[in-house]
């Protein structure tokens, strides 16, 4: 996403609006895609189309992360990508997902209540019972078996890091070094 997704964006709005620059409010990994990129080589890219950026609850260190559900689901990464590598999926809780969460928290909320204690918190404390039916409309949300294991990465190792390939030399390749 950070490497191709974040510089089509910016072109795309820049040529949209006809503005040589930008400013870019970012949230959670949408941070995580700017921060790459204002350390990379190609950086000047992004100094030269954003006047400001701001970040607004940046992920950069993940292994605070509370709900079990990521916490297992990052420990059994090896086993995920092996499945999905085996059945060619590319995308992890997408569209049908988020269609059934809406079918199933509609006939059952109760349901939805627990989806909510795995994807986002289990104290009540930090619920807020007017905006259930929206975050229920995005959860789960969908994304990249290559972002998944990424996180994943970043969660166990304590990091934040490039996506590791597990092999230098694709390592080297994709990053001009280890």
């Amino acid at each position: 996403m950070a490497e191709f997704d974040a510089p089509a964006m910016l072109d795309f709005i820049l040529e949209s609006t006809g503005r040589e620059k930008l400013t870019y409010i970012g949230h959670s990994t949408g941070n995580t895609q700017m921060f790459y990129n204002f350390t990379r080589p190609n950086k000047k890219f992004f100094t030269s189309r954003v006047n400001l950026f701001v970040a607004l609850a940046p992920v950069t260190r993940v292994q605070n992360i509370k709900p079990w559900f990521f916490r297992w689901l990052a420990s059994e990464t090896d086993w995920i990508k092996w499945a999905t590598d085996t059945f060619g999926w590319y995308e992890i809780f997408g569209f049908y997902a988020n269609e059934r969460s809406r079918l199933v928290c509609g006939v059952t909320p109760s349901v939805c209540t627990n989806l909510e204690g795995m994807f986002l918190t289990s104290d009540p404390k930090y619920e807020d019972p007017d905006r259930f039916e929206v975050y229920m409309g995005h959860i789960p949300g969908g994304t990249s078996l290559k972002a998944y294991e990424h996180i994943s990465q970043n969660l166990n190792s304590g990091l934040f890091q490039l996506y590791d390939y597990k092999n230098p030399a694709k390592n080297t390749q994709e990053y001009g070094r280890l």
